[in-house]
């Protein structure tokens, strides 16, 4: 696929999707940008807008709300808009006992990591195969996918759960013009670890957000089905298939209380 004409990107005020953003507007593609967070939407718009000469829209939405996808679709193409980019990047996973997370917590991950992504790559590609221009979805998971964490009980496998629909949505569409990719980064350096309660211990590379989202665009642009960014990440998911779960489960507990701490989540 060429450069898109008009994407949609969610979890767009910072860190990867924010990078997405810019990648995008450099291609003079121009931009919807949905996320919580409205200043920080605003100023990127600002900023997309005066350094790239693109149509920039943003829209302030909680995306754990049951009604998400249908408000985010609607706005979208209002007014006769086509979309043909979708990356589904808003996602949370606090880094926590599960039994110390509270059940209301554990449903907003789950409704946010995958309903709304699967409601919203409904509404979205049925919308791309009416207007039968190339298009993509890019839906953001994570090395998660393949490598189960303790403390990322409910996390790991909604994660798992974004790669297999995509994988699987990949294949049903091979025939249309849409195309379905997943991006499964590692250890990445935004605010997301200090927004879930988490924070490293001593010295741990990350990749930056703008590498992982530069490697993600350009593999989805590709049509590459699973794309993992950084040889690291590419070890941690090919591993796991030759090792029995429990044991996996048991190393990655075992790595992720060495690298991280959790920190209180009321400060």
């Amino acid at each position: 696929m060429k450069n898109p004409i008009r994407a949609v990107i969610t979890g767009a005020s910072g860190g990867i999707g924010e990078d997405f953003a810019r990648l995008l507007a450099a291609r003079k593609t121009n931009l919807f940008l949905v996320a919580r967070r409205k200043e920080q939407l605003e100023a990127l718009a600002l900023s997309l807008q005066s350094e790239f000469k693109v149509e920039v829209e943003m829209l302030s939405l909680d995306l754990s709300l049951p009604d998400a996808s249908e408000i985010l679709f609607r706005e979208a193409t209002k007014n006769g808009n086509e979309v043909d980019f979708l990356i589904n990047n808003a996602g949370i996973g606090p880094w926590k006992k599960f039994i110390d997370v509270s059940l209301d917590d554990h449903k907003k991950i789950m409704q946010l990591n995958m309903v709304t992504l699967t409601a919203s790559t409904h509404l979205f590609v049925k919308h791309m195969v009416t207007h039968k221009k190339p298009s993509v979805v890019l839906n953001v998971a994570s090395v998660a996918a393949f490598q189960p964490a303790p403390r990322f009980t409910v996390y790991s496998p909604s994660k798992m759960y974004v790669k297999l629909f995509s994988e699987i949505l990949s294949e049903e569409l091979k025939e249309t013009n849409v195309r379905i990719s997943c991006l499964c980064p590692g250890g990445t350096a935004t605010d997301y670890m200090a927004n879930n309660n988490q924070t490293l211990k001593g010295f741990n590379p990350l990749m930056t957000s703008e590498k992982v989202a530069r490697i993600g665009l350009e593999g989805a642009l590709r049509g590459k089905t699973v794309i993992i960014p950084g040889f690291i990440n590419k070890l941690f998911a090919f591993f796991p298939r030759f090792i029995p779960t429990k044991w996996n489960v048991q190393i990655a507990g075992w790595g992720m209380d060495l690298a991280v701490r959790e920190t209180d989540s009321r400060s």
